[in-house]
């Protein structure tokens, strides 16, 4: 696991070469057995260390009928991923339902076909968004609306926005906005059409 600390932007010549072999994999690491973090947030650092060292959740198959979400949120942007992942450990908390969040660039060689992959097997899709790019909005939010028909994907049960600090609205499509001190009970309109799958298939229903 490699950690860039505040600052490096400053290294020398010998050691930006090194970030540069890091950050490209010029070692060839075997994927999935590395992390490059480079948050300059220590709350962020943390999460991300959370995510990488906790267990491995179990996540049901594409034939299962259990319930799976995508939280699509941009892996560069410190903020919005370390507020993704604090949402991913209350839903699991909560809910048992379990949350994908895509990979950090250094923690895959193909992220387009990992995201790709993931609206296809998830039958929730939720799109969270405040600080990212807006070339990395528009992406996403038409990645969302599209969804439904991408070939051989999974039937899609709830999908939604959940937004902070943005005023935005689409006809057809439940948009959230995030308030602070954030409650899980915001998310409700998504949670509950995906608790009935979980909950039908022998999952455990959440009591309220």
């Amino acid at each position: 696991m490699f950690c860039l600390v505040r600052g490096h932007e400053s290294a020398t010549s010998q050691q930006r070469e090194l970030i540069d072999g890091i950050r490209e994999n010029k070692r060839n690491l075997p994927e999935g057995k590395w992390a490059l973090l480079e948050s300059r947030s220590p709350a962020v650092l943390r999460q991300d260390l959370i995510g990488l060292l906790a267990p491995a959740r179990p996540t049901p198959t594409a034939q299962d009928n259990a319930s799976r979400v995508y939280l699509l949120c941009d892996p560069t942007t410190p903020e919005d991923v370390g507020f993704a992942r604090e949402v991913q450990g209350r839903i699991w908390d909560r809910e048992r339902i379990p949350v994908e969040v895509p990979p950090a660039p250094a923690e895959t060689l193909s992220p387009a076909a990992q995201h790709e992959r993931l609206l296809r097997e998830c039958n929730g899709l939720l799109l969270y968004y405040e600080k990212a790019p807006a070339k990395w909005y528009a992406r996403n939010f038409g990645d969302l609306l599209t969804a439904e028909d991408l070939a051989g994907r999974r039937e899609l049960k709830s999908k939604a926005m959940l937004v902070g600090g943005s005023n935005i609205a689409y006809p057809g499509l439940t948009v959230i906005q995030r308030s602070d001190p954030f409650d899980l009970g915001q998310l409700e309109p998504f949670l509950a059409p995906l608790r009935a799958v979980t909950s039908g298939s022998g999952g455990a229903a959440h009591a309220g």
